[in-house]
C-alpha cells in the first residue's frame, strides 16, 4: 500500500502504551483453543479421502484439502464499541465470504515428520469468479518443485500437468462453473503476463479442480513449523487474506553418525513430553465491512477483499491517545452512496481464530510457543509485556523459519533471549516462555498478568509510503502464583510507583529460569543431492519413497532461463535489485526485480546496482529468470534502494531453500541481524530495509534442490503487484 494516511510516530505508540498501563484489568478473554493436531496418514497414495490413524513407522501419508467459502462467527471480549454504543457482554460476531480450508479458518495442524511423503489431493470448490483459481505452496519446506508435463488425453494438443506434481507454483484449479475466458481463468491461463508471451503460464491437472501433489521430506529434514498457502499470482494476497491457510510441523530424526540432525528444542525435564507444552498459534488479521447488529450483541459483516480501496493499515488507529485495542477495532466512515450515512468497518486481529483470547500457564509451567503470521501483509512487533507496568518478558528464542536457533557461544543450555520479536508476512517464530525469566522483577507470590502485544510497525522511509501497521494487543497471559522462600516483600514506592503498581523490587528467593535445550540442525549427506533424479528412473528398494518425484530439471515445461551471471565468477554477488514504479497516469504500481552481478562494494559496485535496477520487470512480463548451477554456493546482495516510489521494508523470501544471513545494513538502525550462532542460523525470508541491503548466502550443494521455482517479496500485495523472479537450479 503506497499512501499511509497516518504514521504512528514513536511518541504517539509511547502515549498510547502508556494509557493502556492505566486502562487497568483486561476484558473478559476466553482460553486459547488448541489447533486439533492432524495426522495425515491413508497408507497408500490414492486413499486420501479416507481418514485413518497411521501405524507405527508408517512413512506414506496423505491429505485431501479443500478449498471453499463460508462464514464464521467470532465470539467478541466484553468492553468493544461499535457505532457508538458499547457492545453487551458475549457479543458474537459472524464474518461472510471468508475463504476456509475444510469449512474452516484453522485447519489442524499436519503433524509430519521427517522422511515421510505426503501425498495431498487439493479440490477447488471456491464460488465462481475473479479470484477462484487457487493452488497450494508449503512455505518453507526444503522439498523438490517436481513439475512434468503429458498431453490432455481429452485433448491431446494441451500440456496439462503430469500428476502428482511437487511443491510448484507454476500449476492451478479452478471451480467447477467458472466461465471460460473470463478475468478468473486468465489467472491461471496468463498468470501474470499476456497469454501468448509469458514464460510463467500455469499447468491444470487431468481434472481442472483438482490437484495431486506429492511432498516428499527428506530424512534430515529441519525440526520446526511450516505453513501452507496458495500461491496462484494475482490471487495470493486475496486468498491469504481471507483465510486459506494452515500450518505444518515437522518432527525431526536423531542423528545418525553425528550427521544429519534435524535440532529443535526440549525442556531440560526430560520426563516432559514437549508436545504436552507446546501451543500453535496462527496470526490472521481480517478487515471487515458492512457491519450491521441483526440483535443486541450479534454483528453481522462481510470480509473486507485486501485489494479494496477502503482496506486500508491506518483503518483503526491507534491514533493520538488511543490504547491499543484488545483483538479488534471498529470505525465509521461516510456512506458513498447515501449522503450523510455511516457505513461501520472493522479489523479483527485472530490468534488461532480467536479475537483476543486467554492464555494460561500454571506454577513453574513452562511452554512452547509455535507462531505463524499468516497475514497477508501485515507485520507483527510482538512482545509479551505485563499488563501494569507494560515492563516486557524475556523469552527464549528456540528456532525461526523452522530452524533452531543456538546461542553465538556456550553449550546447547545457553539461551537466545528477547523482548521483541519482528515477524514480518510469511515468518514464524519458537519461543520458549516462563515467568522465571522475569528473574524477580514481579512479586513471586502472586499471578502476573501480562498480553501478547504487537507494539506495531511502519514499513516506510517517509510519510506518504508503506504501511503503519497498529498496535494491537493480541492475547491476555496469565501466570500462577509461584510462592518464593522467604516470602516475597515489596520496597515501599514513591507516588509515581504507587500510581502504576509498580513494585521496585521484589525481595526473597525466586525459581531460576531453566532454559530450553537447542540442539542445531545439521544437513547430512542426503540434504546434499543438490538435483533429485528423474521421476521415472527405478526406486530404491530401501528408500521407495527418497526420489519420489525428483523431476527432471532439464525437462521443464518453462523456456530455458536467460541469465547473465549464470557463469560469475565465485568472488561475485548476485545482485537483487527490488523496485516500484507508480505510473501516475495510469494509476498503476509496477513492483519489480532486476538482477545483475558485481564484486560486492568492488569499483563497479555501484554501476552494476544500477544496471540491476534498470534491468528490473514485473513477474510475467519479462521478468528475471536466474540460472543456477547444484553444487555451487552463491552470495546475493538484495538491495532496497529508495529509488522512484521504492520507499519501504520489503520481506524477501525464497523457495525450496534456507539462506545464511551473513551481512545487512540498515540507515535507521530498525532491522538488525539475526541472533545466534552465524553459520547455524538459516531462514527462508528476512527483512530487507528501506535504503539498505540484505547479503545471504545460498548453498546449492547444501540443500537438495533442482527445477525451477521462485523468490519474491512475502508482502503478498507486493508478490501479486510483480515483485517476484524465477530461478532454475542445474
Amino acid at each position: 500500500m503506497r499512501v499511509m494516511n497516518r504514521h504512528c510516530s514513536p511518541g504517539r505508540l509511547l502515549l498510547a502504551l502508556t494509557l493502556a498501563i492505566l486502562a487497568g484489568a483486561d476484558a473478559h478473554a476466553t482460553e486459547l483453543k488448541a489447533i486439533a493436531p492432524s495426522d495425515p496418514c491413508a497408507p497408500n497414495a490414492g486413499k486420501v479421502d479416507v481418514a485413518c490413524e497411521a501405524p507405527a513407522g508408517n512413512t506414506r501419508r496423505s491429505a485431501l484439502l479443500v478449498a471453499t467459502q463460508g462464514a464464521v462467527t467470532f465470539d467478541l471480549p466484553d468492553g468493544l464499541t461499535v457505532g457508538g454504543a458499547k457492545l453487551p457482554a458475549g457479543a458474537t460476531l459472524r464474518v461472510d465470504d471468508l475463504m476456509l480450508y475444510d469449512g474452516k479458518l484453522i485447519p489442524e495442524v499436519w503433524r509430519l515428520n521427517a522422511g515421510d511423503v505426503v501425498d495431498i489431493k487439493l479440490r477447488n470448490q471456491l464460488t465462481p469468479g475473479d479470484f477462484a483459481a487457487t493452488n497450494l505452496h508449503t512455505h518453507g519446506l526444503l522439498v523438490s518443485p517436481d513439475l512434468d508435463t503429458k498431453p490432455n488425453p481429452a485433448n491431446p494438443a494441451e500440456a496439462i500437468a503430469a500428476e502428482p506434481v511437487g511443491d510448484t507454483v507454476y500449476v492451478c484449479t479452478l471451480p467447477s462453473g467458472q466461465p471460460a475466458g473470463s478475468e478468473g481463468e486468465k489467472r491461471c491461463t496468463n498468470h501474470g503476463g499476456a497469454a501468448a508471451a509469458t514464460h510463467a503460464r500455469l499447468f491444470f491437472g487431468e481434472k481442472r479442480d483438482e490437484m495431486n501433489y506429492q511432498i516428499a521430506l527428506p530424512d534430515a529434514h529441519p525440526e520446526g513449523l511450516f505453513w501452507y498457502h496458495p500461491h496462484v499470482h494475482g490471487n495470493a494476497r486475496t486468498q491469504v487474506g481471507a483465510g486459506l491457510s494452515g500450518l505444518i510441523f515437522i518432527k525431526g530424526k536423531p542423528a545418525a553418525n553425528g550427521a544429519g540432525a534435524s535440532g529443535g528444542a526440549r525442556p531440560q525435564d526430560p520426563a516432559k513430553p514437549v508436545a504436552s507444552i507446546e501451543k500453535f498459534m496462527m496470526l490472521k488479521d481480517i478487515q471487515i465491512d458492512q457491519v450491521t447488529q441483526a440483535s443486541p450483541g450479534t454483528l453481522n459483516a462481510r470480509f473486507l477483499p485486501v485489494d479494496s480501496p477502503s482496506h486500508k493499515s491506518d483503518l483503526c488507529g491507534p491514533g493520538p491517545g488511543d490504547a491499543p485495542p484488545l483483538g479488534a477495532c471498529f470505525t465509521q466512515i461516510d456512506d458513498p452512496d447515501h449522503a450523510g450515512q455511516k457505513l461501520t468497518q472493522g479489523w479483527l486481529f485472530t490468534v488461532n481464530g480467536q479475537v483476543f483470547p486467554q492464555i494460561s500457564l500454571g506454577s513453574g509451567e513452562q511452554q512452547i510457543w509455535r507462531i505463524a503470521n499468516a497475514s497477508a501483509d501485515m507485520t507483527y512487533d510482538l512482545a509479551l509485556v505485563e499488563t501494569t507496568t507494560g515492563r516486557p518478558l524475556r523469552v527464549q528464542i528456540l528456532a525461526r523459519d523452522g530452524v533452531a536457533v543456538v546461542a553465538q557461544s556456550g553449550g546447547a543450555s545457553t539461551p537466545v533471549m528477547a523482548d521483541r520479536v519482528l515477524l514480518m508476512p510469511g515468518s514464524r517464530i519458537e519461543i520458549g516462555v516462563d515467568r522465571a525469566t522475569a528473574e524477580g522483577r514481579f512479586d513471586g507470590s502472586q499471578p502476573l498478568e501480562a498480553r501478547l502485544r504487537s507494539y506495531g510497525f511502519f514499513t516506510g522511509e517517509t510519510a506518504g509510503f508503506g504501511d503503519s501497521w497498529p498496535a494491537v494487543d493480541l492475547a491476555a497471559v496469565s501466570f500462577a502464583a509461584e510462592p518464593t522462600t522467604p516470602p516475597a516483600a515489596l520496597e515501599s514506592l514513591s507516588t509515581t510507583q504507587a500510581r502504576l503498581n509498580r513494585p521496585k523490587t521484589v525481595l526473597g528467593a525466586v525459581r531460576q529460569f531453566q532454559p530450553f535445550i537447542v540442539s542445531p540442525w545439521q544437513p547430512g549427506s542426503e540434504m546434499a543431492r543438490a538435483v533429485a533424479p528423474d521421476r521415472n528412473e527405478p526406486m530404491p528398494a530401501a528408500r521407495p519413497s527418497e526420489h519420489a518425484h525428483g523431476g527432471g530439471t532439464d525437462e521443464h515445461p518453462q523456456p530455458p532461463a536467460k541469465d547473465a551471471c549464470a557463469e560469475q565468477a565465485g568472488h561475485e554477488d548476485r545482485i537483487i535489485a527490488l523496485a516500484i514504479h507508480v505510473d501516475t497516469a495510469k494509476n498503476i504500481e509496477d513492483f519489480k526485480i532486476g538482477a545483475d552481478c558485481a564484486t560486492f562494494k568492488g569499483a563497479d559496485w555501484a554501476a552494476h546496482i544500477k544496471a540491476a535496477e534498470a534491468s528490473a520487470a514485473s513477474f510475467g512480463k519479462n521478468s528475471v529468470v536466474l540460472a543456477a548451477r547444484a553444487g555451487r554456493p552463491e552470495t546475493w546482495t538484495i538491495v532496497n534502494d529508495p529509488l522512484d516510489s521504492n520507499h519501504e521494508t520489503h520481506n524477501f523470501h525464497v523457495h525450496q531453500m534456507k539462506f545464511e544471513v551473513i551481512d545487512l545494513f540498515d540507515p535507521t538502525g530498525r532491522i538488525t541481524m539475526p541472533r545466534g550462532k552465524l553459520k547455524e542460523r538459516r531462514f527462508d525470508s528476512y527483512p530487507v530495509p528501506t535504503g539498505g541491503y540484505l547479503r545471504i548466502r545460498i548453498d546449492f550443494n547444501e540443500q537438495m534442490v533442482g527445477g525451477r521455482f521462485v523468490f519474491h517479496c512475502h508482502i503478498l500485495e507486493h508478490e501479486d503487484k510483480g515483485m517476484m523472479a524465477e530461478i532454475e537450479v542445474k
